[in-house]
């Protein structure tokens, strides 16, 4: 502290000796957190000179602020506090709560802070992360004063308990839900999503909130525009609402809006739509596509991503962006980082959109992207670099050069990746497993961990398309193994291990029916199980679905299945003479008299008998 206390006098008189002192720092982001450091003691002893000997003293770790240790409150010491801190949120300080006396004394007096000052910290916490995350502990303390807030208080209070949400602090939301009961009338359309938001980030569903804001929407749909539908399809999102009519007035104010919506909301829009399963129409699905293509010529690279990769949720209902956007992409080459480079490969795998001019772009821009940029690993671009290696498995590039410096650089990210990569890190896995041995790579263990973790965790999903098929199968009495394991993972709905033959059935969202062929992560799953001396027989679910009766599906799976000689299979044993000889004579009738029902077996009436 003692140069601190000495370089505090010379900032009375001269601003310019922070600049010095910290030009003088070897490391940029040393004199960064030096120049935090001596703005935060400047505004500390130019506003609150009473605060100021009490942030040098330092505070033990063990020891958690309580309004029980404010004796007195002085609203003039808490209007000096918060005015402190809202220069310092101006002035962009970093805070961090060992080092700054300033939010320790804040904590204390959370509690007891006047209502509109309250107001503004909690405002405040909006701007500021280091803020939230050094108040958030804190935030639990404020509940006894709920009945004081008004709606926007509450909401306020709400999303910034939500940034720093876990298990623990779920009753503050859930004391938050009853205080707003009688204040449901008050709420704003967007008090209602920023507190179904916060909700959603611990799981707390409000069902008196959520009603509220679906009849809002209902009753003044007009009144939305892109950014309110947006935010709104979102909170649908975060609870999986399905409620149909709601979705379908949805898709009818976005297609009104469609013309006027940035590339940004509209590929939002169509993740939200597709998560939730809306219905697809064709009248819709053509209104999207007019405009998309309109947007797509006159798209910068950022734009080009963010709806390529929108679109591509939808599979097979624009199939003609792909061929626009791919001449779009060779005209802006230069332009896009690697961030941005992502999810448009992601999007040409899933589509399995094979055109040799997308592929040269893609491998000539990423190396560019290599000799003359450092990437910086985050979580956008470790993602980015999971979906340019699941495009290049998708079109079996096996370029070298590009694999190992992609791999070299997974292999130092020690974070987790989103829940979307792990299928595409298992279909790398297995890519370079058996089909990569020539290459001497393999994927980061750290990497793998993950993605078998999930797989682990998560259960299968039988549908009720695949419950029926291996119904009919088991009735028809075929030897079938069900969730067969090929190897490497590779689990299949039905194999006939014998004859090498493997029956799939695709949903609408796996099969591209305008090029018969499955989506990219299946398309490699059936490439190598085809290398491997298997026949994969696929079954669109709209097929099977047909087959309502049993008639029919019987036929249907025999029709299948008979051309590759597999058929059901027969008694393993032969009858016994006495057997063969009962089943050649004439059935025998027992006559029973009809009012001798101690004759009649058991649970058999005496008209039946």
């Amino acid at each position: 502290n003692q140069p601190l206390i000495m370089l505090r006098s010379c900032l009375l008189s001269s601003r310019l000796v922070l600049r010095g002192a910290t030009r003088a720092l070897p490391c940029r982001s040393s004199a960064e957190m030096l120049h935090d450091r001596l703005r935060l003691k400047f505004f500390t002893s130019i506003a609150a000179p009473s605060i100021a000997s009490q942030s040098h003293t330092s505070v033990p770790k063990h020891k958690k602020p309580h309004a029980g240790s404010i004796q007195q409150n002085d609203p003039s010491a808490d209007g000096k506090l918060v005015d402190t801190v809202g220069k310092l949120v101006r002035e962009s300080v970093y805070f961090h709560a060992d080092n700054s006396g300033i939010l320790y004394l804040l904590a204390q007096r959370l509690p007891t802070l006047d209502l509109q000052l309250l107001s503004s910290v909690l405002h405040m916490c909006q701007r500021s992360t280091g803020l939230r995350i050094a108040l958030g502990p804190h935030f639990g303390t404020l509940t006894r004063r709920l009945s004081e807030f008004d709606a926007s208080m509450l909401t306020e209070y709400a999303t910034a308990c939500a940034s720093t949400a876990n298990e623990k602090n779920f009753h503050i939301f859930r004391a938050v839900g009853e205080r707003l009961q009688p204040l449901l009338l008050d709420l704003t359309f967007e008090q209602l999503v920023r507190l179904n938001e916060a909700f959603a980030v611990v799981g707390y569903k409000h069902q008196p909130l959520i009603m509220k804001l679906e009849t809002y929407f209902m009753e003044h749909p007009q009144w939305l525009n892109a950014s309110d539908l947006r935010s709104f399809l979102r909170v649908m999102s975060s609870f999986q609402l399905t409620h149909m009519q709601v979705l379908l007035a949805a898709c009818d104010r976005f297609e009104s809006l469609a013309s006027s919506c940035s590339t940004d909301d509209i590929s939002s829009i169509l993740q939200y739509l597709k998560t939730l399963r809306v219905p697809s129409n064709q009248n819709f699905i053509k209104r999207v596509e007019r405009v998309c293509a309109k947007k797509i010529p006159l798209s910068n690279a950022d734009q080009l991503s963010s709806l390529m990769f929108g679109t591509s949720m939808w599979v097979d209902s624009f199939p003609s962006l792909p061929a626009l956007a791919a001449t779009r992409l060779c005209e802006l080459r230069d332009r896009f980082t690697l961030e941005l480079l992502g999810p448009l490969c992601y999007a040409y795998g899933k589509l399995v959109y094979k055109d040799r001019l997308v592929i040269a772009c893609v491998e000539t821009q990423l190396a560019t992207i290599f000799d003359t940029t450092t990437v910086d690993l985050n979580e956008k671009s470790v993602a980015a670099l999971i979906d340019i290696l699941f495009f290049f498995v998708v079109f079996d590039r096996r370029n070298v050069s590009s694999w190992n410096r992609i791999l070299s650089l997974l292999s130092t990210w020690k974070g987790d990746v989103k829940p979307r990569q792990h299928s595409l890190l298992a279909s790398i896995d297995r890519y370079l497993t058996l089909e990569g041995s020539d290459l001497n790579l393999a994927l980061p263990l750290q990497l793998k961990q993950q993605f078998q973790q999930s797989k682990n965790r998560g259960e299968l999903r039988r549908s009720v398309s695949y419950t029926t098929f291996a119904d009919a199968l088991t009735r028809l009495n075929y030897n079938v193994e069900s969730n067969y394991d090929c190897g490497h993972n590779l689990i299949v709905h039905f194999a006939f291990p014998a004859q090498k033959i493997i029956v799939e059935l695709l949903g609408p969202d796996l099969y591209i029916k305008s090029r018969g062929t499955p989506v990219g992560k299946k398309a490699v799953e059936y490439r190598q199980l085809e290398r491997q001396g298997w026949k994969v027989l696929k079954v669109l679910a709209d097929q099977w679905t047909v087959s309502r009766s049993k008639p029919k599906q019987n036929f249907f799976i025999t029709s299948l299945l008979q051309p590759h000689a597999i058929h059901p299979a027969t008694m393993a044993s032969q009858p016994t003479e006495e057997v063969a000889n009962q089943a050649a004579s004439p059935a025998t009738v027992m006559a029973v008299p009809a009012n001798s029902a101690d004759q009649v077996p058991e649970g058999v009436n005496s008209a039946t008998s």
